[in-house]
């Protein structure tokens, strides 16, 4: 079964953050614990590059499943989140 690739308007929760992505770029992330908006956050401005599968190294560009780790990239070093809890479309 093919996974769809990712879309361009999704959220992304992990434990801890949620990773609010409009048109493939990160532009909101909060903080569970203490629902605060997060405005310096490295993921803020990257664009969501898609979903590294448990136990792998490689990037597919597609929306993670549950377990799984979302990449954002630009310019320099890529930021990875924790493991996805839940992925909504927009």
């Amino acid at each position: 079964m093919e996974q769809e690739k990712a879309p361009s308007n999704i959220r992304i929760e992990t434990q801890t953050m949620i990773y609010e992505v409009a048109e493939g770029i990160c532009i909101q992330v909060t903080d569970r614990q203490t629902i605060c908006l997060l405005r310096r956050h490295p993921a803020i401005g990257k664009r969501f590059v898609g979903a590294i599968p448990i136990g792998k190294s490689v990037i597919n560009d597609r929306t993670p499943a549950i377990g799984e780790q979302a990449c954002f990239h630009s310019s320099g070093a890529p930021f990875i989140t924790g493991a996805v809890t839940r992925v909504q479309r927009r």
